[in-house]
């Protein structure tokens, strides 16, 4: 049995943002250079492994896996011989050229049975068994889930796992959603009303934080093409990556919040949340410095509005670990036209992404 687990555990660990990657590890405060990056990097990722790879931990992980998803037999799926193994890198860039291009977005009348049915995009889908638990819950089973995810093994595969079980209400498409997610709402028949951004890969060097999925930009895009009321919804296990998204998006003006939130520290000045990581406030796992508060505060109360774990959720609850949320939903306010010289809604190409 003990064997079974650490198998069970290692798959749910291995691959795509929400396993060894989104929300596992942090924003690093690197200051003074790569060099504190990679020992930050180095140090999180041991950290991680080693909570998560304790023989106890390995056995709660397995059964809480096992209770959330395994009604759904994706074991008796076996897709090996078909489409390959689907083991591809934990981090990739969204600013590499071959992402900054929108794709074509779906044949929606060939992949959903109804089309006037709401839509649920989850950006940054992982492995997808967030969509399949989605799309056959009580709550959730009448409308239209789509999943987005960057790395294309993953969404070959979900894809796959929604055909063999004869879903007709979810669907992954692979892109980058800061080129993407305006089109695909724009071209989607029935309305768009919710999108979450749950555990995305927190891109911890300094450098990088440009590759973090919520920018100003994106924000502005989802405003232009989404319609009054459509909730947008963001969690993590990293304090600084989603307070970051947080008080960006209390910094547009198209978005208000929904929900009562916890006391917030003062300490914490949105604009830092807004421009990244601080190293007098934020440690190098992206969690307030010890000796402090818990967490600076400001988070949404009560329990995941959604109602449905993703794949990292599951491991934080079986743990005992915190998660950090927010909703805020699109009110009424006229989105100006893109500016003439834009050409996808993510940040432009830089020479060291």
């Amino acid at each position: 049995m003990e064997g079974s687990a650490k198998r069970s555990a290692a798959q749910a660990l291995s691959g795509g943002p929400e396993a060894a990657g989104g929300g596992g590890n942090a924003s690093a405060s690197d200051n003074d250079g790569e060099g504190d990056s990679k020992r930050a990097c180095t140090d999180l990722r041991s950290r991680v492994a080693n909570t998560r790879s304790e023989p106890g931990n390995i056995k709660k992980i397995d059964q809480a896996w096992k209770e959330v998803f395994g009604h759904l037999k994706l074991e008796d799926v076996s897709l090996v011989s078909e489409i390959g193994k689907t083991r591809p890198r934990n981090h990739v860039n969204p600013l590499a050229s071959q992402f900054l291009s929108p794709v074509e977005p779906p044949k929606w009348a060939e992949i959903f049975e109804d089309t006037s049915k709401p839509l649920f995009i989850d950006v940054g889908c992982a492995q997808g068994r967030f969509g399949l638990l989605m799309a056959t819950n009580e709550k959730w089973k009448d409308w239209n889930h789509l999943g987005i995810e960057i790395r294309a093994p993953h969404v070959t595969r979900a894809n796959a796992w929604a055909e063999r079980k004869g879903l007709k209400n979810v669907h992954y498409v692979s892109c980058s959603a800061n080129s993407s997610l305006g089109p695909i709402i724009s071209s989607y028949p029935g309305t768009v009303e919710w999108v979450a951004v749950q555990f995305p890969d927190p891109h911890f060097k300094r450098k990088h934080h440009k590759r973090r999925v919520v920018q100003p930009a994106f924000l502005e895009d989802l405003a232009r093409h989404s319609q009054k009321g459509c909730k947008l919804f963001m969690q993590s296990d990293i304090e600084e990556v989603v307070a970051q998204m947080r008080d960006r998006t209390d910094g547009c003006s198209f978005f208000d919040r929904v929900g009562t939130y916890t006391p917030r520290d003062e300490a914490l000045d949105p604009e830092i949340c807004r421009n990244g990581a601080d190293d007098s406030l934020w440690t190098k796992s992206g969690q307030r410095a010890e000796g402090k508060a818990i967490d600076f505060g400001d988070w949404l109360e009560g329990p995941n509005p959604v109602g449905v774990p993703t794949e990292r959720e599951v491991q934080n609850q079986a743990l005992d670990l915190p998660v950090y949320r927010c909703l805020f939903e699109r009110n009424d306010r006229d989105v100006p036209p893109p500016s003439l010289n834009t050409t996808v809604s993510g940040p432009k190409p830089h020479p060291e992404a």
